[in-house]
Order: C-alpha cells, then structure tokens, then sequence
C-alpha cells in the first residue's frame, strides 16, 4: 500500500502587469499564464490527489495513484479566489488553502513581510540603518537595492523573536518615514470569502493565526497558534481538516508534539523532496515550491531528480 506524493507549494499569483507596491514581490509564485502551465502540465502527466486520499493514504487505507501530487495554497491571499482556483477548477485540480487565521478575521491586518516591503519601497530615505549584530547602512536608491534590502533584512528578521521583530519593524518605520498601510483594500481572503470556496471545493485549513515561526515562540503562543488555528477553521468553516501547514516552514520536536495534541494527522514542511506514504513520520511532510518556470516543475517532479532531492534532505530527527 505504499505510494509517493509529491506536494507543491504555491504563494501569490500575480499578472506581471499588476505587480504592487503594498504586498512583497518575492511572494508571488507564477503569474495566471505561468500557473495555467503549471496546471495543464499536472492534470495531463501527474496524477493530481485530493486532501481525502491524502489522509487515507496516511492511514494506510488507501494507494495513491502513480506520480501523485498534492497542489497547496498557503496565506490565503486574495488572489487565490481572482487568479488560482478559476484555473484549478478548470483543470479539475483539488487543492489545499492553509490560512492565517487572524488575518481572515481582521483583514486589515499586514504580515510582517508585506510591511517590511512598503517601509523600504514607499520611502524617500535613501538608506536603511539596520543592526544586525553590527551597524550596516543599507541603501535603497534604486528598485534592485530595495529589493536586496528586503531580502536580507526580512532573513534577518526571521531569525528574530516575534516581539523583537514587531519592535524592529515599529522603529524602521519610525527610521524611513512610512506607515505601512493597505491603500488597494484588504490582502487576504475574509472568512465569508472562504466559506465560499469551501462550498465550491477549496480545502481550507489551518496556517497558524498570526503566522508566528513555531519553534521562536512560548508554549502559550504555541498552543494559540495549532490548536486556536484548528478551531478557527472550524468554527468559520464548519469543520477542520486535520492538516496544517508549518509557517515558513519552521518546526522542532515541541512542535510536532503540539500539533500531535491537537489532534492533526498531517503536517507541511518546506523541505523539497517525495513524500512515501504512510509514513512513520506524517507531521513532516515533504513540500517542493511551485514558484519557477514550467521545465523547473518538470525537472523536480521527475523521479530521478525526487529520489536525489529526498536523498540530500532527509528529515530532521526529532529528540
């Protein structure tokens, strides 16, 4: 009964032409062209799988059918609804949404990473004074400079506590003279906006609340953050998949355990690389990104190039 399960990660998608300023660029997967691509691809060459056989396949009661892959949304934003599941549907492609499930409640709420992205892209300043550990001067005269300046002050910043990366993000603002604000509308789905897609097939489940990286924080925000997203879900929804997905891909053996409690059978990391299922290890399962060009999903999907993937990441062991 053991089968192999390819799961694929997707973000935002976004025209090329419609590129904005208020969310961070680096979060955009494909564009509409790009993912129908993606999709025609799958529906004629894979065989793509829902969350249902997922679980039975977990649980042993179930084969997945040869060259299985799992298509998953994560941060529920709002362009899902516009752009992805239109395709989805027309391919006939089941998929997972993973929400942060605070900011479908407060939609005027911001990642961390979308404000990141305004402070240095909506400023006059012409650089960054940022302290990781010693003083750096980051420039952002120029668009690729902005953009070099996000990338390395939000890697930094994810190695950051959640109250030390809140502060730090406060005091850029106060630095670059930006106020991060939604000026086109909320970012992310709202929750009768996702009951709208659950009813039309969407499998919603859970992201965390406030997308906090699960192994920097306390056990009480730990809890909050599995079990208050599960009831989220259900309470929204109707029901909650026991499936979640690990914010940024973050987890450690507490982790685990506390998804384990709350009663989920199947987790997400962001390690590339085939899943065989079932599996001893179900709270870590295998994620490629779907973000690249059509021959580059091609190549990871290949099964030569998946065993080798597999092979240089084994996953973690947990103490």
């Amino acid at each position: 009964m053991r089968s192999g399960l390819h799961t694929i990660l997707y973000h935002r998608i976004q025209p090329r032409q419609a590129w904005c300023v208020d969310l961070a660029p680096d979060l955009i997967s494909a564009t509409p062209e790009l993912l129908e691509r993606h999709l025609r691809y799958l529906a004629r060459y894979c065989s793509p799988v829902s969350a249902d056989e997922v679980l039975a396949a977990i649980a042993g009661e179930h084969r997945l059918p040869r060259r299985a892959v799992l298509v998953t949304f994560d941060d529920g934003y709002r362009d899902f609804r516009e752009y992805a599941w239109p395709l989805l549907k027309q391919f006939r492609i089941p998929c997972v949404l993973f929400v942060s499930t605070a900011y479908s409640t407060d939609p005027t709420r911001l990642f961390w990473w979308d404000a990141l992205w305004q402070l240095v892209s909506r400023t006059h300043e012409p650089a960054l004074l940022c302290r990781p550990g010693t003083v750096a001067v980051i420039p952002l005269t120029t668009t690729d400079q902005r953009l070099r300046a996000y990338r390395s002050v939000s890697e930094w910043l994810k190695g950051r506590s959640p109250a030390s990366r809140q502060a730090l993000i406060s005091q850029f603002s106060v630095q670059l003279h930006v106020r991060p604000a939604l000026l086109d509308g909320p970012a992310v789905l709202t929750w009768t906006e996702l009951r709208d897609l659950a009813r039309d097939g969407v499998v919603v489940a859970p992201h965390g609340q406030l997308h906090e990286l699960l192994d920097q924080v306390a056990s009480s925000t730990l809890c909050s953050e599995v079990s208050g997203s599960r009831d989220d879900v259900a309470r929204e929804i109707g029901h909650c998949p026991p499936l979640f997905a690990y914010p940024n891909g973050n987890f450690n053996a507490r982790v685990v355990g506390a998804l384990a409690d709350a009663g989920f059978d199947a987790a997400f990391t962001t390690i590339g690389g085939r899943s065989v299922l079932p599996t001893r290890q179900p709270l870590m399962l295998r994620r490629e990104q779907g973000r690249g060009s059509l021959s580059r999903l091609f190549v990871k999907l290949s099964p030569e190039v998946a065993r080798w993937r597999t092979a240089r990441k084994p996953l973690p062991t947990l103490n």
